[in-house]
């Protein structure tokens, strides 16, 4: 009995101890590890996935794959995206993870634009760059954490602030 609960926590804990120790990509909800990918810049990061392969090199779009990552920690999710006036799938860069998901957008421009989404939920919501719409939309994604109130006051609009609310 013990060693059939020790294979199955095992094969449970496995995908996740590879997922945090090499570079992946998710596509189809199948996962592949153990690859080589190729890191570029923000707004590069954005639009495509690159996979070196010996001599050669393999692409994806965010309609192809789900969510890639690097072994430093670094993950990049598919999401479709608003710009100007039609949708798009990019690859947002998740910046905190917990409760509430911090996304970061680096378009192509060098807009940096900034996303949450609840744990519990898969609507995403863009936070805007306006001191105080961005404040009430943070607020409201969380309500349930009282020290929000009184930090969100001294919040920029930069990574580094959002992610230490």
């Amino acid at each position: 009995m013990m060693k059939v609960l020790f294979l199955f926590l095992l094969t449970i804990i496995s995908p996740v101890l590879l997922r945090a120790q090499m570079d992946y990509y998710i596509k189809d909800s199948t996962m592949k590890a153990g690859i080589d990918l190729i890191n570029n810049t923000d707004s590069k990061n954005a639009q495509f996935c690159q996979i070196q392969e010996g001599e050669k090199s393999l692409t994806y779009t965010p309609y192809q794959i789900s969510e890639y990552g690097f072994a430093n920690g670094r993950v990049y999710k598919s999401f479709p995206i608003t710009i100007k006036d039609s949708t798009t799938r990019l690859f947002l860069e998740r910046i905190v993870e917990g409760k509430l998901n911090l996304y970061y957008l680096k378009t192509k421009q060098c807009r940096k634009r900034y996303f949450i989404i609840k744990a519990s939920s898969s609507t995403l919501i863009e936070i805007p760059r306006e001191k105080y719409n961005f404040q009430k939309i943070v607020l409201s994604q969380t309500n349930d954490n009282p020290s929000a109130l009184e930090t969100i006051k001294y919040v920029k609009y930069s990574s580094y602030y959002l992610q230490h609310l």
